[in-house]
């Protein structure tokens, strides 16, 4: 009867090897499509950096226009805000900006704040706003009367 039990543990240490291997062969495999996925991705990167260098003398949009400088080639201003866009989608302080300093606006409820120097920028697609009769002697009193 031991033997029997020696016998049954070799077969489950057998078939534990033998399923921790699939298990690593399958996890390089997976490593492998990630690399190449990286590989794709960072291709796809290096064209889209070369296009914009290509492009950096033209206007991208109507109220846009890029500035040219070392530190601010990857930068658009954009004339509604009064602010810079950033490749990373962040908005940049015009003001720091004419200092050489890449300064990110902080997002608020109705535009953006820097935190170096306090600019505000109001953002026109959300207006701050306004109470509908602010200066009325009856505003906070009204009562329904039944």
């Amino acid at each position: 009867m031991p033997e029997k039990s020696i016998w049954a543990l070799i077969v489950s240490l057998i078939l534990y090897a033998i399923g921790t291997t699939l298990k690593i062969a399958e996890t390089s495999h997976l490593l492998k499509l990630a690399n190449d996925e990286v590989a794709r991705l960072r291709k796809q990167l290096e064209v889209a950096q070369d296009e914009i260098n290509k492009g950096a003398g033209q206007d991208r949009h109507a109220n846009s226009s890029l500035l040219f400088g070392d530190h601010l080639k990857t930068l658009l201003f954009d004339e509604n805000t009064g602010t810079w866009i950033g490749l990373d989608s962040l908005r940049y302080c015009p003001r720091c900006q004419s200092s050489n300093i890449s300064s990110p606006l902080k997002n608020e409820a109705y535009g953006w704040k820097c935190a170096v120097c306090n600019y505000y920028a109001a953002d026109p697609d959300r207006p701050i706003p306004r109470d509908r009769n602010p200066g009325s002697w009856i505003a906070g009193k009204a009562r329904i009367i039944r």
